[in-house]
């Protein structure tokens, strides 16, 4: 094979485009996305003495840039789990009165109000990482933060004057 096949150059530039947007869509990061698009088609060409005769090549491809893509967010997902300091919550007042109202108010929450507002407000991530997390849209995330936050409001009164925890 010579180091510029014609027949390849054309499925690169048909099936880039389209691995990059799937990519994009799994990891929220178009950046990255590129990067995994290229090394989907560095692995077809790679094999390409087989992968010229599938087929179903774009979806060979495409299937490709899917696993890959997922790998990269599950690799990201363990570095920012081994990356994140050890929680110490502790209200403005500090007291274990309040400690426990914010304890029992959180979980008064719906289960995915208290997930976004956990992640946001207490791990600090950011509403496009817990969105990638929670696999829902950043306005989601925005949303059930917006609105747990309101409710805890509420729940725990002039408690939630200043922010709800330090770290």
């Amino acid at each position: 094979m010579r180091e510029e096949d014609p027949v390849f150059v054309e499925v690169f530039a048909r099936c880039f485009p389209r691995a990059a947007r799937v990519a994009t869509r799994i990891l929220g990061d178009p950046v990255a996305a590129e990067d995994i698009a290229a090394e989907a088609l560095a692995r077809t060409f790679a094999n390409w003495r087989s992968a010229q005769n599938y087929e179903h090549l774009d979806a060979w491809v495409l299937r490709i840039t899917v696993n890959l893509a997922f790998d990269a967010l599950r690799r990201r997902r363990r570095a920012r789990a081994l990356a994140l300091p050890a929680p110490n919550p502790v209200l403005d007042s500090s007291t274990a009165e309040d400690m426990l109202l914010l304890r029992e108010s959180l979980r008064r929450l719906p289960r995915r109000q208290r997930e976004a507002v956990v992640l946001c407000e207490y791990a600090g991530l950011t509403h496009g990482e817990v969105a990638s997390c929670m696999g829902v849209s950043v306005n989601t995330v925005s949303t059930h933060v917006r609105r747990g936050l309101m409710t805890l409001r509420e729940l725990m009164g002039d408690k939630t004057e200043a922010p709800l925890w330090t770290t």
